[in-house]
């Protein structure tokens, strides 16, 4: 085999793997960039694999990688989520709804998740998409919380006024 041919084959396998990665979930800058790892890597092994052994060593690797950016996608939103809960901005988060009409007894009693939504969708007015953005949920999860928090927030009002 020549190493023209070898080279397109490479490539054709490569393209292959960039469009796995797409429908896996990754986007298509970092699915090219997974394919070229796996590219040099098999350059600077300096091996000549078969091309039947050569697509599922490819894969293999492409696969690895994009699990291990994916876990350390996952670990770094975890770090700047738990940086971002106990910045100053989650202080004048919390003094911005006690400066609010509610009153403090039913604030008490939302949880810190709850607030944070009512706050990003009715003072801040903030989109759903930038709510689930901000705070790393599905939109559908915003919206059935939002659901359940004015629901709750409700019932506290009502519960509050027959006092």
């Amino acid at each position: 085999m020549e190493i023209n041919q070898y080279e397109n084959i490479v490539l054709d396998i490569a393209q292959e793997v960039v469009r796995f990665l797409i429908k896996k979930g990754a986007r298509r800058q970092d699915a090219e960039d997974i394919a070229q790892d796996v590219m040099v890597k098999l350059i600077e092994a300096n091996i000549i694999l078969e091309e039947i052994k050569l697509r599922p060593w490819f894969y293999k690797v492409a696969l690895s990688k994009f699990y291990d950016k994916y876990r350390r996608n996952k670990r770094y939103e975890s770090i700047l989520y738990e940086l971002y809960n106990t910045s100053e901005t989650a202080n004048t988060f919390h003094t911005k709804l006690n400066n609010s009409n509610l009153p403090y007894e039913v604030l008490d009693q939302l949880s810190h998740y709850q607030l944070q939504l009512i706050y990003l969708k009715y003072d801040e007015q903030r989109t759903i998409k930038f709510i689930a953005n901000e705070l790393h949920f599905s939109q559908a999860k915003i919206k059935i919380d939002l659901f359940r928090t004015r629901t709750h927030l409700k019932k506290l009002l009502e519960k509050y006024k027959n006092e």
